[in-house]
């Protein structure tokens, strides 16, 4: 789920709502992952925009467009 967020930002910025869109899936699935993204520094927070009433929209984009991954973390055990 999270590669395909990932993929899906791209390189706009993006809000929650629009990535569910896109994937085709329930927005309230997505505050977790990106929660997490964020967490570990693979997106940043780019605009908050003030929508009807209380409502925000947050749009958040990938921190970088190449991620290295050692290999180590991906072996179990």
């Amino acid at each position: 789920m999270r590669k395909r967020i990932l993929q899906e930002m791209g390189t706009q910025p993006k809000s929650i709502q629009e990535i569910a869109r896109a994937l085709n899936i329930p927005f309230t699935r997505l505050y977790y992952h990106i929660h997490l993204l964020e967490k570990h520094g693979l997106v940043e927070l780019v605009e908050t925009r003030q929508g009807a009433g209380v409502i925000e929209e947050k749009f958040y984009q990938v921190s970088a467009y190449l991620f290295l991954v050692d290999r180590a973390l991906m072996t179990i055990g």
